[in-house]
């Protein structure tokens, strides 16, 4: 696969999937990981396979409204590796436990991901995000 057919294959992740309509998420999904993807969330959670995938960026969404996924930097390609800085931006629309802040406090946040590609399909992913902004933001660090 060629750098620009990856850059494509990531732009259907982000902004793609991401800007979505949750409903639609799992087949995009389908059409851009493998099989067999694994998603390091790190949080001791590696869904596997597309729907598994798609799944979890569906939760998210039931945690925020008017989500907006921005592609901030790249994607860049190296041999089978993709990057790329993105910023988060939505609304909370509480209930968890935990966070004081109030439902409808607007968050924004950067990240980055990082996929390992083989047999044009997305493989492995690992994203990161600004996590400690994320729990200032929502008021959940005591």
């Amino acid at each position: 696969m060629d750098n620009d057919a990856m850059r494509t294959l990531y732009r259907k992740w982000l902004p793609g999937l991401w800007n979505s309509d949750p409903e639609t998420m799992p087949v995009i999904a389908e059409e851009i990981f493998a099989a067999d993807a694994v998603g390091h969330w790190g949080s001791g959670e590696d869904p596997v396979g597309p729907k598994a995938i798609a799944a979890r960026v569906q939760q998210t969404y039931t945690v925020f409204d008017d989500v907006s996924v921005t592609l901030l930097t790249g994607p860049i390609v190296d041999g089978e590796w993709i990057t790329a800085r993105w910023e988060f931006a939505g609304r909370y629309t509480g209930g968890i436990a935990g966070i004081r802040a109030a439902a409808g406090t607007r968050v924004r946040y950067p990240g980055m991901d990082l996929f390992r590609v083989a047999d044009d399909r997305l493989a492995e992913y690992w994203p990161h995000g600004a996590d400690l902004s994320l729990m200032q933001q929502l008021d959940a660090l005591g």
